[in-house]
């Protein structure tokens, strides 16, 4: 609760300003790089969704979400959805794990979410590459 609060009194104060930048669209093949790198045997977020799924999508599949990331992109619109995660707790290893205490907190962002983001920086690592 503070650190929201302290969060608010520093950046609400900021006026939004929209990026104006020349950003290509995200293509399908950038969307199939990142689909095909990503890691193995993941838990899925509240959407179901595990990169196993990703990488047995269909091309057309593939196609409808990169338009969706680029219409989030254009619009500068990130859905609240995506940052919906489920908290999981994982017993440390060694300890007895009916005492909460030795129990590991995991939040479990949704796949689709991730994968955006992934496409991001992977963008934001070339630009910074390329100056």
């Amino acid at each position: 609760h503070r650190l929201h609060t302290l969060y608010e009194s520093h950046f609400d104060s900021i006026p939004h300003t929209p990026l104006d930048m020349d950003t290509p669209d995200i293509t399908t093949q950038e969307t199939n790089d990142v689909i095909n790198n990503l890691p193995k045997r993941k838990a899925p977020g509240a959407d179901g969704i595990t990169n196993e799924h990703l990488r047995r999508t269909p091309p057309e599949f593939r196609q409808l979400l990169t338009t969706l990331f680029n219409k989030c992109l254009q619009t500068q619109h990130y859905p609240e959805i995506w940052k919906e995660a489920r908290l999981i707790t994982i017993p440390k290893t060694g300890k007895d794990s009916s005492d909460p205490k030795n129990q590991r907190p995991i939040s479990l962002l949704p796949t689709i979410s991730k994968l955006f983001d992934k496409l991001l920086l992977t963008r934001l690592n070339d630009m910074l590459k390329q100056r």
